[in-house]
């Protein structure tokens, strides 16, 4: 597992948290459904955005900036125990509505093995044709 910067991590994160107090503190300013359609729509989306370059950048630190992508840095992070939208397509859709062992693969420990993974699943795809 590769090293985590931690004080990266801790920047990284109290961003995303002054993200979410100000959405909190707007909110509670004006508790009407404008505000909160709006919130919903724009602030709470930076805020997932600032957790996911948190999770993304966690190994790299500064250093992702000059390795990733600006899709990458602000992705939903690969090994995630939760599926993006996008991703509910990769589950095995068998015949129970049950989860089972082949609905999901085991996550990797962290988005740098995740991302290997998903290379190696690509190959292996590849080679299956």
């Amino acid at each position: 597992m590769a090293r985590i910067d931690i004080e990266w991590l801790q920047a990284t994160l109290q961003d995303a948290s002054d993200a979410l107090t100000d959405t909190i503190a707007a909110l509670n300013e004006s508790p009407d459904e404008e505000t909160a359609a709006e919130l919903l729509r724009r602030d709470l989306v930076e805020v997932y955005a600032k957790l996911n370059y948190a999770v993304n950048t966690a190994e790299l630190g500064p250093n992702a900036l000059n390795e990733l992508t600006e899709d990458e840095l602000i992705a939903w992070p690969l090994g995630m125990p939760f599926l993006a939208w996008s991703e509910e397509e990769n589950i095995d859709d068998d015949d129970d509505d049950e989860a089972d062992e082949n609905d999901f693969e085991e996550d990797p420990e962290t988005p740098v093995e995740a991302e290997e993974e998903a290379k190696k699943a690509e190959v292996k795809e590849e080679e299956s044709k």
